[in-house]
């Protein structure tokens, strides 16, 4: 078992030696167990696998949705300048802090990163993530 998934299950108060009462836990649970993650400092589980089945359907992988947030997919943003700015930023990469610096300095306003999903995309193999935030004026 990797670093990461060994982090996630210490967390949940579980072993690598509790693995049956863990597939005993709901598939929802389980993602949520590996997955989720409410600050915005812990890395990201940002770029799954295709082959990864928990994906079949996006999961949310940071905080709560809500109806007033607006969403972007990552392809719809990219710019290596908002990407220097964030970098720059001092926020580690893979983190919720991270993606909200950078779309602080996609937008050229300050935004406040509500929730991200991560998911991929069946037909081309490729993982995208979708951020849920709010446009400060």
């Amino acid at each position: 078992m990797n670093r990461y998934y060994d982090k996630r299950l210490r967390m949940a108060n579980l072993t690598i030696f509790d693995i049956d009462t863990y597939m005993k836990i709901s598939p929802t649970m389980r993602k949520k167990i590996l997955y989720y993650t409410s600050s915005k400092t812990d890395k990201l589980y940002d770029r799954p696998h295709y082959s990864n089945s928990d994906f079949d359907n996006e999961v949310l992988i940071f905080g709560r949705d809500s109806p007033e947030l607006f969403f972007n997919y990552d392809d719809r943003i990219m710019s290596c300048d908002a990407e220097e700015e964030a970098n720059a930023s001092g926020a580690e990469q893979h983190t919720a802090q991270w993606y909200e610096n950078y779309l602080t300095a996609f937008h050229g306003k300050q935004c406040d990163l509500q929730c991200i999903y991560a998911g991929v995309n069946r037909s081309s193999g490729m993982s995208y993530l979708r951020f849920g935030y709010i446009i400060k004026p």
